[in-house]
């Protein structure tokens, strides 16, 4: 993770979502499984221990892309997408969250980490 303070997270958050594929949305936290937390680990390239952020899985809820999935309420709302986890623990293949401002530092680790598992 970037070097940054932990950021609370809240209820009604706006984010944005990774999908599996690969799909930006803006999406809704609507759950929050466990608080996010400071962590220390050991890095393997010889740094020792370091801090790291860690942001719990969350609950999302975002607008659908299909434009023919309507409701009588507009365009048909996606709730099903649930223990979505941060781009920190996890960015290979999509189906992660990110704050706004970490979309471009998430994208580029998916895309790193996609040629890593394609090589």
């Amino acid at each position: 993770m970037e070097k940054a303070d932990l950021r609370r997270l809240d209820v009604g958050m706006a984010v944005r979502y990774c999908s599996e594929d690969r799909v930006w949305y803006d999406a809704l936290i609507t759950a929050i499984h466990g608080e996010p937390r400071t962590v220390r680990v050991s890095c393997t390239d010889n740094v020792g221990e370091v801090d790291a952020h860690q942001y719990p899985c969350v609950n999302l809820s975002f607008v659908s892309s299909d434009e023919n999935a309507k409701d009588q309420y507009g365009r048909q709302m996606v709730r099903d997408t649930t223990s979505i986890t941060h781009y920190g623990q996890y960015v290979a293949s999509g189906f992660f969250w990110c704050h706004k401002e970490d979309e471009e530092v998430a994208f580029k680790r998916m895309g790193e980490a996609m040629k890593n598992i394609q090589s």
